[in-house]
């Protein structure tokens, strides 16, 4: 019945867009706009991308959440970068079959960043003292980091999970980007789509209509639960 069904519909692809900073509420959004796509006909997903980056772990679960839908329906996976796909951005970026790009495309920043915030000279002017007790030394040095002075050793070790998790972003792109051809690129620099193409950070140039029109001609477009321009800036900028 499936093949019969098949014979007399129009192959579908599915579009998806990820924006903004990438937090938990991301992942539940691709995973709203998979939980819509109803179509029994697909031939491809595509992905299209514009984000800076955001939570490591939450853009892994998007990655898994596309992979589980592709394996589901046993399709190809496109991606595509529109303005930007940066640090976390990128991460999804490069697990497509097929990654694209716009010349003018912001790809890249393959790197770990934390920051720290000390507050006891400002608290030292107001004339408060704060402290938190803990049960241990190594979690009271950690919550009370920013009521004292920057500490070398603290953040050596700090730095040191940093240093895995960059690891990590480095082993999860080359499993899916098997031409990087600089090594340069894990420094967490920003590219512009030209420069992305000849590192083998993405593989081609194009909009995804015209290029998914080439790779599977005849297709039909489902554009699932795209925004409008106003949602879509907030989404960007994290209204």
């Amino acid at each position: 019945m499936q093949t019969l069904f098949k014979l007399f519909t129009k192959p579908r692809i599915p579009i998806i867009r990820l924006s903004g900073v990438i937090k938990q509420i991301s992942a539940d959004k691709i995973q709203d706009q998979l939980d819509k796509i109803t179509s029994k006909n697909i031939s491809a997903l595509a992905v299209l991308i514009n984000s800076p980056g955001g939570l490591p772990v939450q853009s892994d679960i998007i990655c898994q959440k596309l992979n589980l839908f592709k394996q589901k329906h046993k399709i190809p996976l496109y991606t595509f970068a529109e303005d930007v796909a940066a640090s976390g951005g990128y991460f999804v970026l490069c697990i497509g079959d097929k990654v694209f790009a716009d010349q003018s495309s912001l790809i890249g920043s393959i790197g770990v960043i934390s920051q720290w915030h000390g507050i006891k000279k400002a608290l030292q002017n107001l004339g408060i003292e704060a402290k938190f007790l803990a049960s241990n030394d190594y979690l009271h040095e950690v919550v009370n980091s920013a009521f004292s002075d920057f500490n070398q050793e603290g953040a050596s070790q700090w730095i040191d999970k940093l240093e895995y998790t960059h690891q990590m972003f480095i082993d999860h792109v080359t499993s899916y980007r098997k031409n990087i051809v600089d090594q340069n690129v894990f420094k967490a620099e920003v590219y512009n789509g030209e420069q992305a193409k000849q590192l083998g950070l993405i593989d081609d140039f194009g909009n995804f209509e015209e290029i998914l029109n080439k790779l599977h001609p005849g297709c039909k477009f489902d554009y699932v639960n795209f925004p409008n321009r106003m949602e879509e800036l907030k989404q960007f900028y994290n209204a």
